[in-house]
């Protein structure tokens, strides 16, 4: 299952409500996240701080961090059209976290 999360408020409950059961797991991507809304999520699945902290306010150079039972990845892409963004991973056996944060050419120097 993947949920694709755009720049406004979820309801409260959405993640419990797509919360994987049995052999499922579940994708979460968020487009210019609401700060909120993944903190909310990380809250309810136990994440270690520091990949909560990476995972929402990212960093200044692509990253690979390996925590028990799940891994971070940060990276910085250029699209076709010349802009850059930040995508963010953290995958753990039963779901994968995704944010993408547009960025500014400044913002990302």
């Amino acid at each position: 299952m993947a949920i694709n999360h755009s720049p406004r408020p979820l309801p409260e409950g959405t993640f419990k409500r797509h919360a994987p059961t049995g052999g499922q797991s579940c994708w979460f991507h968020f487009i210019a996240a609401v700060k909120s809304d993944l903190e909310r999520l990380l809250s309810s699945l136990s994440i270690h701080p520091l990949a909560e902290k990476r995972l929402i306010d990212g960093t200044g150079i692509p990253t690979v961090d390996e925590y028990e039972g799940y891994i971070f990845l940060s990276l910085f892409i250029i699209d076709p059209s010349g802009r850059m963004a930040n995508v963010r991973l953290l995958a753990a056996e039963r779901h994968i976290i995704a944010t993408w944060m547009s960025l500014t050419r400044s913002s990302a120097l």
